[in-house]
């Protein structure tokens, strides 16, 4: 085996683990991924970490101000930013170094002096990479919301929500981004709305929430009205997801906090709308539970090939609720698949005649072995386990790209040992051979 093919497969030690949890993986239960840090600001940097290498742009807005960053998502979808959240006053050296390892020459500050400060604004201005700053902000959260929109532009669609309790924006903030829909925050002055659709030419209005968010003043002045709303923010996020579901792409499901036992919860939510937007994948949010129509609605749109990505540690979103949709086999399939076992079993003969039954599958396994005595490698082979033979050509794919590949078809490949750790992300694993999907038994080492 070559060196070149020895340094590419390094990556794979990243996701194998020394259990046979690893190539086990069960093909009703679903890819799931967690983004989080320890707060607010650093799951913000892994999420931009999660979706740029690098961007020219970069959207930042304050931690703990939500009706102002909510409006910032279809900016930053204009620019392919991220957005970082941070602190009033304060611009967290992580922070800076993320605006590094982006290399954003262009800032975005989303809000006035009195939401971000002056003098943070100089600690960006002092960042090596950034080269210009646009402050948008207005003497308020409705204007400042104007002024955004003004920026991502009207291409005859636009969103109208609550700016006094603006929790259902973050159910359309990732489709508006994705459609170019500028999010405009209303109250109960109609006048800077009407001022808005004399400006610009509006040929259909989304407005998120009932009468009691967005009053019935506001939609007789916005043109084709359409109001999607629910009895809380739950029902209304399941009720945006069905009204838009023929154009989203559900290979990636993103799941957040959209209330805790504090209140409203919008940080993650909101800045994993950004990578939504880009996959223009819908945006599950959650309090304690799945609301029951959300969880039929996706599981309905899900495939074996989706992958659940969820926002924030297990003590915020515990594994069984993910489990809820990462779990496909339903009580139907189960017994459809004990009725088809009971067929193939017949004393008629089994499966001849047609198809193949569960114990006819052809099953594969995993083993590895020091490549020498005291070796840094192992070596890994696949091998059938009807007649032990090795399979050879097969690829190995991490998170859909193919990371290494069998070009000497001998069987085996050697990754280092080193990365054999036990904190990887080992859903992401996949080995494809023909195009097609192995499944294994287990590892053995």
């Amino acid at each position: 085996m070559n060196f070149k093919k020895i340094m590419t497969l390094t990556v794979l030690g990243v996701i194998i683990s020394s259990t046979t949890q690893v190539f086990a993986v069960s093909s009703s239960k679903l890819n799931t991924k967690r983004i989080y840090g320890s707060d607010r600001y650093e799951t913000s940097i892994k999420i931009s970490k999660e979706g740029w290498d690098k961007s020219s742009c970069a959207v930042i807005c304050r931690g703990d101000n939500f009706a102002d960053a909510i409006c910032s998502v279809p900016l930053a979808k204009k620019y392919n930013a991220p957005i970082l959240l941070i602190k009033e006053n304060k611009i967290s050296k992580e922070t800076k170094d993320e605006l590094e390892r982006l290399n954003a020459e262009k800032v975005f500050i989303i809000g006035g002096e009195g939401v971000i400060s002056k003098s943070t604004e100089g600690e960006v201005k002092s960042i090596k990479s950034v080269k210009e700053i646009s402050r948008f902000g207005g003497r308020d959260r409705y204007e400042t919301s104007r002024i955004v929109a003004k920026d991502v532009g009207c291409k005859g669609e636009i969103v109208l929500t609550s700016g006094a309790a603006p929790a259902d924006a973050l159910s359309i903030s990732p489709i508006a981004a994705n459609k170019n829909m500028p999010i405009i925050l209303t109250s109960k002055d109609k006048k800077p709305v009407q001022q808005y659709l004399k400006d610009n030419k509006v040929n259909k209005s989304f407005i998120i929430g009932g009468e009691a968010c967005v009053s019935k003043e506001i939609e007789s002045v916005a043109p084709n009205v359409e109001r999607i709303y629910g009895k809380d923010r739950f029902e209304t996020n399941q009720k945006i997801i069905e009204r838009f579901s023929d154009t989203l792409n559900f290979k990636k499901v993103y799941m957040a906090l959209g209330q805790s036992d504090r209140g409203t919860e919008f940080a993650d939510a909101l800045t994993a709308s950004t990578l939504a937007s880009k996959d223009n994948s819908p945006m599950i949010l959650i309090y304690k539970d799945i609301y029951g129509e959300t969880e039929k609605l996706i599981k309905s749109k899900l495939s074996k090939d989706s992958t659940i990505v969820v926002f924030g540690g297990e003590k915020l979103i515990p594994e069984n609720i993910v489990d809820k949709l990462a779990n496909l086999k339903t009580s139907n399939q189960e017994n459809t698949n004990k009725n088809n076992d009971k067929k193939g079993s017949s004393s008629s003969g089994g499966s001849s005649g047609g198809g193949s039954s569960k114990s006819d599958e052809i099953k594969y396994t995993v083993s590895m072995q020091p490549s020498f005595p005291g070796s840094f490698t192992y070596d890994l082979k696949v091998t059938k386990d009807k007649d032990s033979k090795n399979i050879t050509g097969y690829k190995l794919v991490y998170d859909e790209k193919v990371i290494a590949e069998d070009t000497d078809n001998n069987g085996v490949v050697r990754p280092l040992t080193i990365f054999f750790g036990d904190d990887v992300d080992k859903s992401k694993f996949k080995i494809l051979k023909d195009g097609k999907e192995i499944k294994f038994n287990g590892l053995n080492k």
